[in-house]
């Protein structure tokens, strides 16, 4: 099922509650507090919650969400990379597959212990092109 197919599924109410439960913004709240916002009773919201079709449709909107900020947050990471920030170079590498978190590595980095992985250049296999 598709999240336009779970969106249809949905009353307006449901929507709303489901865009709510998926906008950072309003993670402070309680589920009392949205259904009040929402002027439904708290046990409707929880029972909402477990329908998939709902769970699909908040799930839908966080990735949307998500994929709309990321270019934003990657790049401010990578600017507190550049500065010098211990942690932001630390998820730069691991984000990018070049850091691989080791229990018995000798390496040490803000309590992790750590292993820098690089690839090694590839060379052209020079004996594909040898005519013998």
């Amino acid at each position: 099922m598709s999240s336009q197919n779970s969106q249809n599924l949905l009353t307006e109410t449901q929507r709303e509650a489901a865009e709510m439960l998926a906008n950072p913004e309003f993670a402070a709240l309680t589920l009392s507090s949205l259904a009040g916002m929402l002027g439904i009773d708290r046990r409707t919201l929880y029972n909402w919650r477990k329908l998939p079709e709902f769970q699909k449709y908040v799930d839908s909107i966080r990735k949307t969400l998500f994929e709309n900020q990321r270019k934003a947050v990657d790049a401010k990471l990578f600017e507190k990379a550049k500065e010098g920030d211990n942690a932001a170079m630390r998820l730069f590498y691991e984000l990018g597959g070049f850091l691989v978190v080791s229990k018995g590595d000798e390496q040490e980095l803000d309590g992790f212990r750590i292993v820098i992985e690089r690839a090694e250049p590839t060379k052209p296999d020079e004996t594909k092109d040898k005519k013998e």
